[in-house]
């Protein structure tokens, strides 16, 4: 499963959705946790809502699950439409990842 975390620096879930500068992408399954790159948001200074949450999704296509500090309800919803996971919460990256392998 692919995850994106919204963090300053790769360490902790610091990020609220929109206002992230950068998203942090992760493989985890069974075997571990697989750290694959640094997206950066060019979508954090849009006005639009629709059109940054577009941007968003369309940045994280491969991604089933992010995590970050808070998102708006429109933002649940729209990710829900496309299957996607919003995981609210702050912390360490490590023992959130760890988490979802424990769901498998």
């Amino acid at each position: 499963m692919r995850v994106a975390v919204a963090s300053m620096e790769g360490a902790y879930i610091n990020h609220g959705l929109q206002a992230a500068e950068q998203f942090f992408v992760f493989d985890v399954s069974l075997s571990g946790i697989s750290y694959v790159e640094r997206r950066d948001n060019s979508f954090k200074d849009e006005v639009n809502t629709r059109k940054a949450l577009r941007g968003v999704a369309d940045m994280l296509r491969d991604c089933k699950v992010i995590c970050c500090t808070q998102a708006g309800a429109e933002a649940v919803e729209f990710f829900a439409r496309h299957g996607v996971e919003l995981d609210m919460s702050d912390g360490p990256i490590d023992e959130k990842l760890k988490g979802f392998i424990e769901t498998f």
